[in-house]
């Protein structure tokens, strides 16, 4: 009897009917290489997407410290400026140094440019008179002499000049430079002018003036390469009651 199915038929149908069998195993195959290729494009993306994150914030977190850290050091800088800047300019000015011209001798101080310092006590109704013959300086106020004090004056090779003058430099702690050595001598109450320099006269061989004086020994003498010497206790004393412009009378 024969089949009412032709034989390729069958093999049709038998492969139709295993299709589905077949299929399945490779659908699922390729259902977990796309989940472990997405998984790993995901990873992947993450930690690409995680990496540049963290630059980033990397990036804004050391801009961040780095402008804070520059503020705070040009903030220190500055302050630190400042601080110079005040302390400098609280700081008294200091006093010239006093140089001597090379003809003069050890004790006379040149001109330069030392600031004018007059004491704000002082009267301008006052004078001076200094009686070389005496050794003596008095202080006058009007006709009423108010102070005298014993000085040295200059030796016969180099005498104080006589005639009148007036005071046109006063300096606090003078310094002075030695011409012979040009060793500057800082400022001393023990110092060769003391603690007060009040010059009157400039000379060819030098300035003039009344200074405090270590050789106390010399007062009541005509010791000196010109100037006045003066214990130093009289001539702070004197620097009270003179200013620049007040009058000088030196008398033979």
């Amino acid at each position: 009897m024969r089949s009412i199915f032709p034989q390729s038929g069958l093999c049709l149908a038998v492969a139709i009917a295993l299709l589905p069998s077949l299929l399945l195993p490779q659908v699922a195959l390729s259902q977990e290489i796309s989940q472990e290729i997405s998984q790993e494009i995901s990873q992947e993306i993450s930690q690409e997407i995680s990496q540049e994150i963290s630059q980033e914030i990397s990036q804004e977190i050391s801009q961040e410290i780095n402008q804070e850290i520059n503020q705070e050091i040009n903030q220190e800088i500055n302050q630190e400026i400042n601080q110079e800047i005040n302390q400098e300019t609280n700081q008294e000015t200091p006093t010239p140094t006093l140089r001597s011209f090379p003809m003069s001798a050890g004790e006379l101080p040149t001109l330069g440019t030392a600031p004018h310092l007059p004491a704000p006590t002082a009267d301008r109704t006052v004078q001076l008179v200094l009686k070389l013959s005496e050794r003596r300086l008095y202080v006058y106020q009007g006709e009423t002499a108010i102070a005298n004090y014993p000085v040295a004056i200059g030796k016969p090779s180099t005498p104080t000049p006589t005639g009148e003058f007036t005071v046109f430099q006063m300096i606090v702690n003078p310094s002075w430079q030695n011409p012979r050595t040009g060793e500057v001598e800082p400022p001393s109450p023990d110092g060769s002018l003391g603690t007060r320099w009040i010059a009157f006269a400039e000379m060819p061989n030098g300035i003039i003036g009344f200074h405090g004086t270590p050789n106390v020994a010399s007062i009541g003498r005509a010791a000196s390469n010109g100037c006045i010497r003066m214990h130093d206790e009289h001539v702070v004393e004197l620097y009270e009651w003179v200013t620049v412009g007040t009058v000088v009378r030196v008398e033979s």
